[in-house]
């Protein structure tokens, strides 16, 4: 398999957006009453939130492909709630429901 990763950049926040819009409705939509996650489950206000962060250069996220098509993202900063320099802290990993379960052992 051909697996990619770059780093988001400006114009990428629809990218980030569906990604994480989606695996919310795949994990929690039968969870969560649905007045709850609309707000998450909302295209337009994650976008608004990716293009803020990418346009102000916060934290570092990355896209992951898997054969030419978006997998997953993921979301990194300086930790906010720790006063060491060098701790990092994840912020958020989100994957398509259709690529769940499909881990690799690597030998």
């Amino acid at each position: 398999m051909d697996y990619r990763i770059q780093k988001g950049k400006i114009g990428d926040e629809s990218r980030f957006a569906y990604i994480q819009v989606e695996s919310w409705r795949a994990a929690y939509g039968n969870i969560i009453s649905h007045e709850a996650l609309s707000k998450y489950l909302d295209m337009e206000y994650v976008t608004s939130i990716y293009k803020k962060v990418l346009e102000n250069k916060k934290g570092n996220g990355y896209i992951m492909q898997a054969e030419g098509a978006d997998h997953c993202i993921a979301y990194w900063d300086k930790a906010r709630n720790c006063p060491e320099p060098g701790i990092a802290e994840l912020i958020c990993i989100h994957s398509l429901q259709t690529n769940w379960r499909k881990g690799r052992e690597c030998v």
